[in-house]
């Protein structure tokens, strides 16, 4: 099949006028020096010939008669064109001048014996400079004194042409490969072609050009050996190919082996590519594999190339991308040395529509955000194969294949390539968006066909797997502690990346527990780097504690003790995607879609605390929450709070909290707001209840780490001293208040379903529509729908400002037909709306107020609608 593909791909270049390849008989040479002769054979002069390239000249490639130049140690000489060896005797610090004679005279008589044969003028004059020419005259010729490799040819002065290329001589040729065919000892049928001719037994010329190989070529089919012969055939015979089917498919591979053509190097694989018809997905795959093809300087070329990739990935076909017919064959074949011959290290076949559908394929499961401008968007094959070991150099020989095979079929990544990734991370900590693509794509492609969800491309906010949920916090950490050194010039050297990534990837819980530790000081740090800030150091100190720590910690239930190796990739690409997201030039990209990883559920409200973990050492951590939100209320401004002091003492002997609760209840009288203060208040008494006579004394590294993780997740729940608090209600709701929850909770517990804030229109004669849009703290419906409570909480009763918006406020409710439980409670007469109003007096008293809803209820719809997740209660 690659024999075959490439005798075409021969034949596709033989029709192409542009192209100038060897046929069957000829080969191309480098030509570095011509012999120039006048018309009577003497010598002219003798000159270097070159590409033409006046920045880099090489030598000139000219297509001559015969094959390669024959190897062996014996006198071989060519026609027409030879080393200065054959065709001038002379060889500068020749170490064997004997030889050399030996060999200029075979090459003269070769060429006197023909001068009858061929009757050309041109050649003629060839043999009359053989015969008289002397090699100890070649020392003189300067061009020949710096020419130690290439080979030469033969000129007529004032002609354009080589005496090689006269019509004469060609015929003469092609007339000796004729007979040549005609006699051959060995003919068969060729495995090619199908046709009966003479079959080759050596296969040539050489292939050259493939990386390591050996510098005078190498063959891609060859037999020296007994063992690997049949049925008394001998080298090439036991592959039975035509020695022009030999050559055709030879010439074809090193034409595209040569300097410039379709060839990439792939770690040890030297790979060529074609299609098998004229396609510019030739040189667009060229782009695609290896970018450094594109000239640094050529940006338009640059942008087109780029362009081309994102209409791919965006999912254009072919026909739309100009890059040829969708069903023309596209090939790749990767060949490794090996001795003298080639090792064949992948062969794919597909059409350029599969190709396109691939590289699609590829590049969208490699795709992540980036951190840097600089960092590749549609990174090489080479480019991720370095990312895998510390030099070039070490490349596994079979990884490439097997990651090329990956790319071209849409098969898995090799788990080769996923944990050689794993191990450089580990060696040197870098986490790069390189690395981080292939990680992300050894674990979309390993998961094809299944449920599980997979890692996106941008940060994921709302995924609550321990592992990617880790990644992000070490993130977190990191990027605390480098703030808390300011502007120090080493802020970004030692971090604790460099001491605790590796062992935070495998084994998260022993590391977080004293790098949570840690982060308590960088957070103080951190606060006190910012005293000059209009907000208080406790605010401070809190806004900090939630960006780096809080809003990540309490979306897990429990640091993992032992992570596998795909847990550990996505503990890599959560650290990789929170570090992105922490640029302050990627803020604007980040995504906010909403993906869990294998397979949770999407939680989008936060959990805060969890009041019925069953740890002791979970709850005395949500204890040095509360005494901590309580010093911040009651001392916004205090230097060293119970956090800096007690946090990793009481993380190890929660005893001590004992003596800390005592101080903070103290503190609880400095808070001015009611709610607050019986919020912390009823929050503290419920958890030290849990405890009884029996503080725990003594924590394992296990419940140190629950001991954290109840510590911050109640710090995500608690209320803050800002004017824009939420309270999480019982059944998930968020509402403004420490009262408005209380009501919230108390119509949960008691089944009744409820609507918190939601629009209404009242009628209102100062509005130019007649109408005001309110809304009702909440609103609360009969089981028929036919009549409406609506409960108002009045917290701040007494304030000027408020007491005014609520007199209007009532007097919209009148408006629209709403009697009090008051009114109703006197009369008896039921309407369609009714108005409950409540104090912060009233939701003093848990009982009273449970009282006074069931009462409104009774007395205002009878039967309420019942909540959604709970059973209705009769009155």
């Amino acid at each position: 099949m690659i024999l075959e593909a490439l005798n075409q791909y021969y034949e596709r270049l033989e029709s192409d006028p542009n192209v100038d390849i060897a046929p069957f008989g000829y080969s191309r040479q480098k030509i570095s020096f011509g012999v120039v002769l006048n018309d009577d054979g003497t010598l002219h002069e003798i000159i270097e010939e070159t590409d033409g390239n006046a920045e880099k000249p090489r030598a000139k490639s000219l297509i001559v008669l015969g094959g390669a130049k024959p190897s062996g140690a014996g006198i071989n000489p060519c026609f027409l064109w030879d080393n200065t060896g054959y065709l001038l005797g002379f060889k500068p610090d020749d170490d064997k001048p004997e030889r050399t004679l030996e060999a200029f005279e075979a090459f003269r008589t070769k060429h006197l014996e023909l001068q009858s044969t061929i009757d050309d003028p041109e050649f003629a004059a060839v043999c009359t400079f053989l015969e008289s020419w002397k090699p100890e005259n070649a020392a003189d010729h300067e061009t020949l004194a710096a020419t130690s490799s290439g080979f030469g040819v033969f000129r007529i002065r004032g002609q354009t042409h080589y005496v090689h290329q006269r019509p004469a001589v060609k015929d003469w040729w092609n007339r000796q490969l004729m007979d040549a065919d005609a006699d051959a000892t060995t003919e068969g049928q060729c495995l090619l072609t199908g046709q009966q001719a003479g079959l080759a037994r050596l296969h040539e010329p050489k292939i050259k050009g493939v990386n390591g190989a050996q510098s005078a070529g190498a063959s891609l089919v060859s037999f020296n050996d007994k063992a690997y012969e049949s049925f008394g055939r001998e080298q090439g015979y036991n592959a039975p190919v035509s020695e022009a089917a030999a050559f055709q498919y030879c010439t074809a591979l090193n034409h595209l082996l040569r300097q410039g053509g379709g060839r990439i190097q792939i770690g040890d694989a030297t790979t060529v590519y074609w299609t098998e018809s004229q396609s510019p997905m030739e040189e667009f795959f060229s782009f695609v594999a290896d970018p450094a093809k594109v000239p640094a300087e050529d940006d338009a070329q640059k942008q087109k190339v780029q362009a081309t990739l994102q209409r791919i990935v965006q999912g254009e076909s072919v026909e739309d991308l100009e890059l040829g017919d969708g069903d023309n064959p596209f090939y790749v074949l990767g060949l490794s040395p090996n001795a003298a011959r080639l090792s064949i290290r992948f062969w794919y076949v597909s059409t350029l529509a599969e190709m396109v559908a691939a590289l699609r394929q590829h590049f969208n499961d490699l795709a992540i955000v980036r951190s840097f401008d600089r960092d590749p968007e549609f990174p090489a094959m080479w480019q991720l194969l370095r990312e895998t070991v510390r030099d070039s150099k070490d490349i596994p020989p079979l990884l490439s294949g097997a990651v090329m095979r990956a790319i071209l079929t849409g098969s898995p990544y090799p788990q080769m390539l996923f944990t050689a990734v794993l191990r450089r991370i580990r060696a040197d900590r870098i986490v790069n968006s390189v690395r981080a693509g292939m990680l992300k794509a050894c674990i979309i492609r390993s998961k094809r066909g299944s449920d599980d969800v997979v890692p996106v491309v941008h940060l994921d906010k709302h995924c609550r797997n321990p592992a990617y949920v880790c990644g992000r916090l070490f993130a977190q950490l990191e990027s605390c502690q480098i703030r808390s050194r300011g502007d120090s010039p080493s802020k970004y050297d030692n971090t604790i990346r460099d001491r605790y990534f590796v062992s935070a990837m495998a084994t998260p819980r022993d590391v977080f527990v004293p790098l949570l530790k840690l982060a308590i000081a960088h957070i103080s740090k951190c606060a006190k780097g910012q005293k000059n800030s209009k907000k208080t150091l406790a605010e401070i100190r809190s806004d900090v504690e939630q960006r780096f720590v809080v809003q990540i910690l309490e979306m897990i239930d429990e640091v993992p003790g032992f992570q596998s190796i795909e847990h550990q990739a996505l503990f890599v690409i959560g650290y990789y995607h929170q570090s992105s997201a922490n640029r302050p030039q990627l803020q604007e990209s980040v995504d906010t879609q909403i993906t869990p990883l294998e397979g949770e559920a999407v939680v989008i409200a936060r959990r805060g605390a969890n009041e019925l973990h069953p740890s002791p050492a979970y709850h005395a951590g949500r204890l040095l929450a509360v005494c901590q939100q309580i010093q911040d209320l009651a001392a916004p401004n205090v230097g060293t709070t119970y956090v800096d002091s007690y946090f990793s003492a009481a993380s190890t002997n929660p005893a001590i909290l004992c003596r800390v609760w005592n101080v903070a209840r103290h503190r609880l009288k400095q808070i001015g707001h009611w709610g607050t203060r019986k919020e912390l208040e009823d929050l503290a008494t419920r958890i030290v209840v849990q405890f009884g006579d029996a503080w725990p004394s003594e924590h394992t590294l296990h419940d140190q780490s629950l001991f954290q993780l109840g510590y911050f997740q109640q710090r995500a729940a608690i209320p803050h001293n800002s004017g824009n608090r939420r309270y999480l209600t019982n059944d998930g709701q968020s509402v403004k208040s420490y009262g408005e929850k209380f009501i919230a909770d108390t119509l949960f517990s008691l089944g009744i379903g409820y609507r918190y804030e939601e629009s209404i229109l009242a009628p209102d004669e100062r509005e130019a529509s007649g109408q005001r849009a309110m809304s009702p703290d909440f609103a609360v419906l009969s089981v028929d729908g036919e009549r409406t409570l609506y409960i108002e909480y009045c917290g701040l009763r007494g304030d000027t400002t408020y007491d005014k918006h609520w007199s209007m406020k009532a007097r919209n409710y009148r408006a629209m037909g709403a009697r009090t439980i008051t009114d109703i409670s006197a009369d008896g007469a039921r309407g369609e709306l009714a108005l409950l109003e409540l104090v912060p007096e009233d939701v003093r008293d848990g009982h009273a107020v449970r009282c006074q809803i069931i009462e409104a209820i009774e007395l205002a719809l009878g039967d309420a609608e019942p909540h959604a997740a709970a059973e209705p209660t009769p009155f």
